[in-house]
């Protein structure tokens, strides 16, 4: 996984929970806030709602963009863009 936002990239087993967005949250400025099925999120000046659907990272595409929620986040309900790299040693390609 690579944390859009914060360029990082973390190893995560498969059975972690994730949440799959709309095509347009690619590039959210911060973390995602998640209530119920919708994600706020803001991109440059404008505040944005989607609709978020849940899942696990083994049901996960190499090249797909998820939400997750990562160990090192506070316990506000914060949500990070992540890219998919690989899932069972498919990377992306």
């Amino acid at each position: 996984m690579r944390d859009v936002a914060r360029r990082v990239r973390h190893v995560l087993p498969a059975d972690r929970e994730m949440l799959r967005v709309p095509y347009d949250l690619a590039r959210p400025t911060g973390p995602v806030i998640v209530e119920g099925d919708h994600a706020i999120y803001r991109h440059g000046d404008e505040e944005t709602v989607g609709r978020v659907a849940p899942a696990k990272l083994a049901d996960a595409e190499p090249g797909e963009t998820v939400l997750l929620k990562l160990a090192d986040a506070s316990d506000a309900p914060q949500w990070w863009v992540c890219e998919v790299e690989e899932v069972n040693g498919v990377a992306a390609s």
